[in-house]
C-alpha cells in the first residue's frame, strides 16, 4: 500500500507501506537534521539500496542493514573526493577505493575509516606505493615508485625506506643493501649496468670509505 506519514516533530515518510509499517520503496525527510533518505525499507528500518543526502553535503549511494551502512556502497563528500567500496557498522571498512580531492586517490584495505593493511596509494605527479599501511600512515614491507622511473623496496617507517632493501634507477643502476629514509646509507652493493659492481661504503649517496670495485669481465679489482 502506497502512503504518507507524518511526525509532530516534522519528519515525513512517503512511500509503500505493509501491515503499518514502512517497507517497499520510500522516502524520508528529517525535519530536524535535514537528511533525506531514499532507497527501500524492511519494517520501518533503512534495508537494501538506499541513498542519503545530509545538509552538508555528503552523499551515501549503497547497501543498508537495520538503517546503517552495511555491505558496499559509495560515500561522496562535498570537497569533491569520495569512497567506493565495503563497509561494516556504519563505517569504511573492508576493501575499497579513495579519491581525493587533488586526485590522489588509495585502493586497498581500510579499517575504521583508516588505511591500515595492504593497498596502493597513487598520488597527483605519478608517485605510488604499495604496501602495508596502520592508521593511514606507511608502515612495513612495501615498494616506492617515482616518476622518474627510481623504484625502492624495503621496509618503511615514516615514508621512507630504513633498513634492508634494494634502489633501482631508471638508467638500470641498482643498489642493494641499507637505507635511510629512502637513501644510500652506510654498507651496500651498487651495480652499473654494464655489469661493473662496487662493494663497500657509503655516504650521502656517494661511494665513501672502504670499498672494492669489480669489472664485469673479471680483467681487474680495485680496492
Amino acid at each position: 500500500v502506497k502512503g504518507t506519514r507524518t511526525w509532530p516533530n516534522g519528519d515525513r515518510y512517503a512511500g509503500m507501506f505493509k501491515h503499518g509499517m514502512q517497507e517497499g520503496e520510500g522516502t524520508f525527510e528529517s525535519a530536524e537534521e535535514g537528511w533525506v533518505y531514499s532507497g527501500h525499507w524492511l519494517q520501518n528500518r533503512m534495508n537494501g539500496i538506499g541513498r542519503v543526502r545530509w545538509p552538508n553535503g555528503i552523499e551515501y549511494n549503497g547497501q543498508w542493514k537495520d538503517s546503517i551502512r552495511e555491505g558496499k556502497g559509495k560515500l561522496t563528500w562535498s570537497d569533491g573526493s569520495c569512497y567506493d567500496g565495503e563497509f561494516q557498522h556504519n563505517c569504511i571498512e573492508g576493501k575499497g577505493k579513495k579519491v581525493l580531492p587533488d586526485g590522489s586517490w588509495f585502493e586497498g584495505q581500510f579499517h575504521d575509516s583508516e588505511l591500515e593493511g595492504h593497498g596502493t596509494f597513487h598520488w597527483p605527479d605519478g608517485t605510488e606505493f604499495e604496501g602495508l599501511w596502520h592508521n593511514s600512515e606507511i608502515v612495513g614491507p612495501g615498494c616506492h615508485r617515482f616518476p622518474n622511473g627510481t623504484m625502492i623496496t624495503g621496509v618503511f617507517e615514516n615514508h621512507g625506506a630504513t633498513g634492508e632493501g634494494t634502489k633501482k634507477w631508471a638508467n638500470g643502476c641498482v643498489y642493494t643493501g641499507t637505507l635511510q629514509n629512502n637513501s644510500i646509507f652506510k654498507y651496500g652493493v651498487f651495480q652499473w649496468p654494464d655489469g661493473r659492481r662496487y662493494i663497500g661504503q657509503f655516504q650521502d649517496e656517494m661511494m665513501h670509505g672502504e670499498g672494492m670495485l669489480c669489472w664485469h669481465d673479471d680483467h681487474g679489482v680495485c680496492r
